[in-house]
């Protein structure tokens, strides 16, 4: 198969294996807890990595045993396999490391983004419950305006109190009060003559709406604007318990005071709202008790609150990020809900548990408050959740990276067991030889200085490894008689780098000269650098004088044949062979 082929396949599978681990993620999910949002993705991709790291790290080790096998003839047993097995082991091992360490770290960082989620949590929470008590505290400031209105005239009539409520942007300065209005107390026997009095101040059709057979009467003698209160005017808040008990503690307590839950008169939506109330004395007194607050009381300022409009926006404009509940009382039944600020949830939304939650309790006018609050999905998404993720896929690529690095290096490490215990053969077949030949053998560097000899070159030679070490055969065992020709190409051949024979004649260390019949053969390494020479020598002393003598008695035959006057004949009877 060609390699291009191979590379398409390895590809494939590990695809493949992405896909199964991921499917088995998605179709199991006891695998991670579910409703984590970004912190959730993040751990699903640490989950995938961890499961199919391992065998993508197999895979990518089979494949590149694949295309550079290793000759595991040279390696004993099954050191093959278990080398080959350990690097792979090696290489899972500092993946899972690399991974924990990784889960570790982002556990850290999502801990530390949820304390600072929380802490923006808080922060959006103590917002609210100051909104809160900001938009209960501020009617009571145009109610004690309003007080100081009564004091310093001693008392007002009809059109004094619209032009003092009109003189104030109630829509801006008090925001959720439908008005402002006075209460007067009166006692059920004078209830004809009050209802005179109130009709002869340009008000022809005031009547009194009560009920009931109290003694006394708290009614409501002035409202403005009209127009949002009308049915309100009139209307007696002391037969009511609720209304009743609230005007009687403003008055025997001389401080703002707010109703329980009650519907207003004046809100056609039936929703939950509360009275405001404000007592006035009469000017110059000074009542301490309960029973001096009842005898020098004047009136009281009052505004009718409904619920949803003082709350409205209180979490914000736009998708809220917290959820709002507020209830009056110390509990949070159902029963006292005032107001709800809910994010609308598609049918089709998983509604997963809020991740932060927080109740708080407040107290204004004499009445507490209990605000539920809750985070919303929109709060999650805005939380900023980019560190968890680089520091998940960062975690992951180092630890990819880590392991690659190591079964590269564990790889190499077989790779170098292979290839010397190779070499290492090698080298001990080719010492036995070269130890135990006759010829003479040396090894010398790419400068011909030699490194090692063998014995037949000290038998040859007479010089020992440690008297030939470092100097250069020419050095050592010039005759200076040899052919210049013959040196001139083992100088060519050295210079070059390549392979040459000559026959030279050298001289012993004993000064005894003898022939030798050398072979050159230049030692490169692996990337084909010359790095010595090794030189082959054959003792031929006796071939060389035998030639030379057969020579020597060729050349006097020659000049006897040539110098005498005999005849000369071969004879030979083929009788006799």
């Amino acid at each position: 198969m060609k390699p291009s082929k191979n590379l398409v396949r390895l590809v494939a599978e590990i695809l493949l294996i992405l896909v199964a681990v991921e499917a088995l993620i998605v179709l199991v999910p006891t695998l991670l807890p579910t409703a984590l949002g970004s912190i959730g993705l993040v751990l699903e991709l640490l989950a995938a990595v961890v499961l199919s790291g391992p065998l993508i790290i197999w895979r990518v080790a089979s494949a590149f045993e694949q295309s550079e096998p290793i000759d595991r003839r040279t390696l004993v047993g099954e050191v093959a396999d278990q080398s080959r097995h350990k690097s792979v082991g090696l290489a899972v091992v500092a993946l899972l490391i690399g991974l924990a360490l990784t889960a570790i770290g982002v556990l850290w960082q999502s801990s530390e983004l949820n304390a600072l989620s929380e802490a923006r949590f808080k922060q959006e929470a103590d917002r609210i419950e100051r909104e809160v008590a900001r938009r209960l505290t501020l009617p009571q400031y145009g109610l004690k305006g309003l007080r100081g209105t009564y004091v310093a005239a001693g008392n007002i009539n009809r059109a004094q109190f619209r032009a003092y409520v009109e003189s104030r942007d109630l829509a801006k300065e008090f925001p959720g009060i439908r008005g402002m209005g006075f209460i007067q107390r009166i006692q059920r026997s004078e209830l004809a003559r009050f209802t005179q009095e109130v009709r002869a101040d340009d008000a022809p059709n005031f009547t009194v709406n009560t009920r009931g057979t109290a003694e006394d009467l708290f009614v409501v003698k002035f409202i403005e604007p009209i127009a949002n209160n009308e049915g309100a005017w009139g209307y007696d808040l002391g037969q009511e318990s609720v209304r009743r008990a609230g005007v009687e503690r403003a008055i025997d307590t001389g401080e703002p005071t707010l109703t329980a839950k009650i519907t207003l008169v004046q809100d056609a939506n039936k929703t939950p709202g509360f009275l405001l109330f404000v007592p006035i004395y009469r000017n110059g007194m000074d009542p301490t008790t309960p029973a001096q607050r009842r005898a020098a009381l004047l009136g009281l300022a009052y505004a009718p609150i409904i619920a949803s409009e003082l709350f409205k926006g209180l979490v914000g404009h736009g998708r809220a990020e917290v959820d709002v509940d507020i209830h009056q009382g110390e509990t949070t039944e159902d029963a006292q809900l005032l107001y709800s600020e809910i994010r609308p949830v598609d049918s089709t939304e998983l509604s997963p548990p809020p991740l932060h939650t927080a109740q708080r309790g407040i107290e204004v006018a004499g009445s507490m408050m209990t605000l539920r609050m809750r985070s919303t999905p929109e709060f999650e998404r805005r939380q900023d959740h980019s560190p968890l993720v680089i520091a998940g896929f960062l975690g992951g690529g180092i630890s990819f990276a880590i392991a690659y690095v190591v079964w590269l290096l564990a790889a190499g490490r077989l790779r170098a067991q292979q290839l010397a215990q190779s070499m290492t053969a090698d080298l001990d077949r080719m010492a036995r030889v070269v130890q135990y030949t006759n010829n003479a053998v040396s090894v010398s560097d790419a400068k011909s200085r030699i490194t090692w000899v063998n014995a037949g070159f000290t038998r040859l030679s007479g010089y020992s490894a440690d008297e030939a070490i470092g100097k250069t055969p020419e050095e050592l065992l010039s005759s200076g008689k040899s052919d210049k020709r013959a040196l001139q190409t083992l100088a060519t051949s050295i210079a070059s780098g390549t392979s040459c024979r000559v026959e030279i004649l050298d001289r012993a260390k004993d000064g005894r000269e003898y022939w030798v019949d050398v072979e050159v053969q230049p030692i490169h390494d692996a990337q084909n650098q010359l790095v010595g020479f090794m030189e082959i020598g054959t003792d031929i002393t006796k071939r060389v004088l035998d030639q030379q003598k057969i020579a020597e008695l060729s050349d006097r035959m020659a000049l006897a044949i040539e110098g005498g006057s005999d005849g000369l004949w071969d004879w030979m009877d083929i009788t006799q062979d």
